[in-house]
């Protein structure tokens, strides 16, 4: 059982290693040398067991919850490729970075539903995201004004990517 967990642990941390397009080597100098590559790669093949200190630790590295890092570790995590899921003829891709810079006051619900995707996509990558014609939808429905008008609002702010 204790191999299972360690194994899917690793699992997630690579994928969101991954996600995140870092090597190894990228998450040891950006940590300071705090994660070493070769003992990061060996959580990853669930060859070491990661204390639960350096699992917050990576957690917050990598900014996702601990929680994900942990869900169905008793038997092999949900792999699945969110991005065959998602239609780009249908979707806007929406700049992440710009998005967390702009005030709550301003996009505060845009904010939290977009973090909601992310968890329930299981996808982390901090750049951008592609927001489906639904999810625009829904987003409308929280403003109570016309999907038309979020795409125009996003844009206005900068937020579309292409």
């Amino acid at each position: 059982m204790e191999s299972q967990i360690t194994s899917a642990v690793g699992k997630r941390l690579r994928k969101v290693r991954v996600q995140n397009k870092y090597s190894l080597k990228e998450v040891e100098k950006m940590t300071k040398g705090e994660v070493k590559a070769s003992i990061l790669g060996a959580y990853e093949r669930g060859e070491r067991v990661i204390s639960v200190p350096r699992l917050f630790e990576l957690s917050q590295f990598f900014n996702v919850p601990v929680e994900y890092l942990l869900a169905d570790s008793a038997i092999s995590p949900k792999e699945t490729d969110t991005s065959a899921a998602v239609d780009d003829k249908t979707g806007i891709k929406v700049d992440l970075i710009a998005l967390n810079k702009l005030p709550d006051k301003d996009v505060g619900p845009i904010k939290t539903y977009v973090n909601n995707i992310k968890k329930m996509r299981e996808d982390f990558n901090l750049e951008v995201i592609t927001i489906r014609q639904s999810d625009i939808r829904a987003i409308a429905a929280m403003y109570q004004t016309e999907p038309e008008n979020v795409n125009k609002r996003l844009n206005k702010l900068d937020l579309v990517r292409s």
